[in-house]
């Protein structure tokens, strides 16, 4: 089942929030940091080659990246899979193997994620497609 999942993006600073009892600006974490040229890096960093969480036996990669300066919108695809398990593919018309899925192999399932950070704002808003339970969120945030 496919859903889309909503966040509301927020940065915790504690001198600021002490200060002025709410959370600072996207644009300026920490006095200094922009949160949406974080993550904007982070993704073109990435390119669109496979990276491998080794730990975890995953695959990612990002695709169809759209990142604009003047929304400060980013959207895009995290193509990832699991590998590490043998398995059979089976064609459910015959019922017989269509594929031998070796340690090796990963299945690649495309997540679409939008992130919206405001410039001056305290709070953005971030949408993860999900999939199964499974969404983009937690290996965006681990990435970044």
């Amino acid at each position: 089942m496919h859903s889309l999942a909503p966040y509301t993006i927020r940065t915790y600073d504690q001198q600021y929030f002490r200060l002025h009892n709410t959370y600072p600006p996207l644009d300026k974490i920490l006095g200094r940091l922009d949160l949406y040229t974080i993550f904007k890096d982070c993704f073109t960093e990435k390119g669109i080659d496979f990276h491998i969480v080794e730990d975890e036996k995953k695959i990612y990669r990002i695709v169809d990246l759209q990142v604009d300066d003047k929304t400060r919108i980013i959207k895009g695809f995290l193509q990832q899979g699991n590998y590490g398990l043998r398995s059979d593919i089976i064609n459910i018309d015959t019922g017989k193997i269509d594929y031998a899925k070796t340690e090796k192999n990963a299945e690649l399932i495309n997540y679409y994620f939008y992130l919206k950070i405001p410039l001056s704002y305290n709070e953005g808003f971030a949408f993860f497609q999900c999939y199964k339970s499974v969404s983009a969120k937690t290996l965006i945030f681990m990435l970044v």
